[in-house]
């Protein structure tokens, strides 16, 4: 996965990323993480994991928001394993976006970039997005601290 990655970032400077264990984690440099905030998770199947990071990372790139995702196929199939917990089944890809604003956009942007790519379903713990399907074409969120969103904030 993280040939996919490095493909993507070419010789940018503006990234800086860690591999190790299950997590890639991505971050744009000088960036903080948000105490609070929505955290948005995009599912992949060992089959499509590839593809799903090549065509997120596109979006994910394009603005300032910190994500992780599956180090190996390896890992995307203990994700994806009937034992896995319920609160990491299917999270192929977690996002961290650095603003409500951003987390609408990116939500936006990964269900579109993702369409039609086969990814488990897995529990949203507030919201999916409007016509959301169990697919890899729903990016879900939910609150890790705070007000819950609203449909409307989608609208």
């Amino acid at each position: 996965m993280a040939d996919v990655l490095r493909g993507a970032l070419g010789d940018s400077e503006a990234w800086r990323w860690s591999g190790g264990g299950m997590w890639c984690s991505v971050a744009p440099v000088g960036s903080s993480r948000r105490a609070q905030g929505w955290k948005l998770h995009v599912s992949a199947t060992p089959g499509s994991a590839a593809e799903v990071l090549a065509r997120s990372l596109p979006v994910l790139l394009s603005g300032r928001s910190a994500f992780k995702f599956a180090a190996s196929l390896a890992h995307v199939e203990l994700l994806n394993a009937r034992n896995t917990s319920r609160g990491h089944s299917g999270k192929f890809i977690t996002v961290y976006p650095d603003s409500d604003e951003e987390a609408v956009r990116l939500a936006r942007e990964l269900h579109d970039a993702t369409a039609g790519l086969p990814g488990p379903a897995f529990s949203p713990t507030a919201l999916t997005c409007p016509g959301a399907s169990c697919t890899i074409g729903t990016a879900r969120s939910s609150r890790s601290a705070g007000s819950p969103m609203t449909a409307s904030t989608y609208g």
